[in-house]
Parts: structure tokens; sequence; C-alpha cells
């Protein structure tokens, strides 16, 4: 498993075709969305644990896919970046800080 990751593109494309999935911790979506999914920690006990109730379960992990849509994604950082570049343009008539 991954142990840093900021959105596991593979868990989504498998939820998308609808396999079962187990998720890393500390990513606030999954563990919004997908509860029973989620390892409570990145240990071989954990993920044992976990594999095997996934296994038995018949439930399918249910995730709003469409908030990972490219279109979406890109518009969000764009967006970060227009705010970010608002934030340090500097204010007419005053200079701009050297490095």
């Amino acid at each position: 498993p991954s142990r840093s990751e900021g959105m596991p593109t593979v868990i989504l494309e498998a939820i998308s075709m609808g396999a079962k999935v187990i998720c890393p911790p500390n990513i606030p979506e999954f563990d919004q969305h997908l509860p029973d999914f989620v390892l409570p920690a990145v240990t071989p006990t954990a993920i044992c644990t976990l594999l095997e109730q996934v296994w038995r379960n018949p439930a399918r992990p249910s995730y709003p896919l469409a908030d990972h849509r490219i279109d979406q994604v890109v518009d969000a950082v764009l967006s970060g970046y227009a705010q970010i570049l608002q934030r340090t343009r500097p204010v007419s008539g005053h200079e701009s800080p050297t490095r």
C-alpha cells in the first residue's frame, strides 16, 4: 500500500469498474465516503483483517467519482493558482518585493 499519496487514482479507477478496494488511511475523502474500506493502519495485521472483511462482504464501494473528473480537477487547480496570484500581485504604485 501507499504510505503517502494525495489521491490514489488507481482506487478511483477500480471503483469505476465495480471492483472492491482497500484504501490507505488519512485520506479525508475516503474516510468520508468509504469508511468500511479504509485501513485503520498500514500493518500486515490490519491489511489482512480488512482484506478478509471486504472479501466476505458483498457490498461494493460507492464514491462520488464525478468529483474527480479531469475538467473539475483542472478548474479547481486553476482557481487555486488564481487565488494565490491575486494575493501575491503587487499593489499598484508599489514596488514588487525582491528576492
